[in-house]
Formats: structure tokens, sequence, C-alpha cells
């Protein structure tokens, strides 16, 4: 091998070392920044539950252990906010690409929203069945589950319209809610942002 060739063979090799020390440093500091990454707070813990999705399966708190997920309240017939809840969640399934957060819609008018009403409202927002479930049950099943995430709502009645909160709930997979975030015209992509990062940081740890 010429002296020309060894300086170019050793120019190659301290190259190749460069980059694989870059490498290994990027993983390095990722691992870092993951581990120095503040936990979510546990603000309360969820309700037992057994529901139906939109494909008239069981759903339940039980069934969830292990899947983090985004808790919304929604009602077919609403023209308020509920279409817009839907969408964000929408969104947030593109967002969040982890199959193991799961989005959860309880519906706050069970009476309406069977599972085959549910199931034509999830097919307008593009719900992926498999990680997005529509519930509802017995009128007093859902009005326990969404007490005890401690959501506010009024059933409707002859002289008011049915009201509840928009809020977000993010559940880990404890079942232990680790996030609450507003919604509606109110959730602007950094929120958005910030519930897939928190959603992704959940999926991370390890359940019980």
């Amino acid at each position: 091998m010429s002296k020309g060739q060894k300086i170019v063979t050793v120019a190659l090799w301290a190259v190749l070392v460069l980059v694989m020390v870059g490498v290994v440093g990027v993983g390095a500091w990722d691992r870092l920044r993951a581990a120095k990454e503040k936990p979510l707070p546990v603000l309360f813990d969820t309700p037992a539950f057994s529901l139906i999705d939109q494909n008239d399966q069981p759903v339940s708190d039980q069934s969830l252990r292990g899947h983090p997920y985004v808790a919304s309240f929604i009602f077919v017939q609403c023209m308020g906010p509920c279409p817009l809840i839907t969408g964000k969640l929408a969104q947030l399934q593109k967002m969040i690409a982890n199959p193991n957060v799961k989005l959860i819609s309880f519906s706050v008018d069970p009476a309406h929203d069977t599972p085959a009403v549910l199931k034509e409202y999830a097919a307008r927002f593009s719900a992926d069945s498999s990680r997005w479930h529509f519930l509802t049950g017995k009128p007093s099943d859902i009005y326990a589950a969404v007490n005890g995430m401690k959501i506010a709502m009024e059933p409707a009645n002859a002289n008011t319209p049915l009201v509840h909160s928009t809020r977000l709930l993010l559940v880990d997979g404890n079942g232990q809610v680790r996030g609450i975030y507003s919604t509606g015209e109110h959730a602007d992509t950094e929120t958005l942002e910030a519930i897939a990062h928190d959603a992704n940081q959940l999926a991370g740890e390890k359940s019980r």
C-alpha cells in the first residue's frame, strides 16, 4: 500500500469512528433526556366501569389496563363542542403513532347513542376501531363512569339541554388520571402536541 493510500485509509477510518461516536452520543443523550423527564403527576384514580363500544364489544377499566388512553366525553346529537372534540381526537389518532395508546370517547347520551349510532359517528372521523372506542351502556353505568372521572355534566330535561365538560383526560396503564386538558375551540396545536408527548411518555412507563 502506497503512502497516499495509507493516508486515505486512515482518514476514512477516522471519519467512520467519528460517525459511530456521534451515533452513540445521540443515543446516550436521548436516554439521558428521557431519564431526566419528570414523571407526570398522579391526579386521581378512574372508577371501575364495564361498557360496550361501537362494535358492540365489551370495554372495561380492566381491559384497558396496560394501555394509556385519552378520554373524551361527547354525544352524537351535540351540535356544539362535540364535533370539535372528536375532530381533535382524530388529529391525535394521527399524532400518536404508538398503537398501545388508546382513544376512548364516552357517550354522555346513552339513550340515543347505541353502538350502531356510534359506529356511524366513528366512521365520519375515520376512527381506527382497533384503538379508538366509542363507549355506551346503561345510563346508570355511564353516569357513574363520568362522575367517577370528575367530569361535570347535567342530563337534559324539559327546560335545559344536556350539558357536559369538554375536557380531555390522559389516563395511564394503571387507570390513573395523569393529565387534564382543555379542548373544543381552545385546544390549539400546541395543546395537542402536549397531549401526544405526554401520552407517549406514559406509553414508556411500566404498568403494575
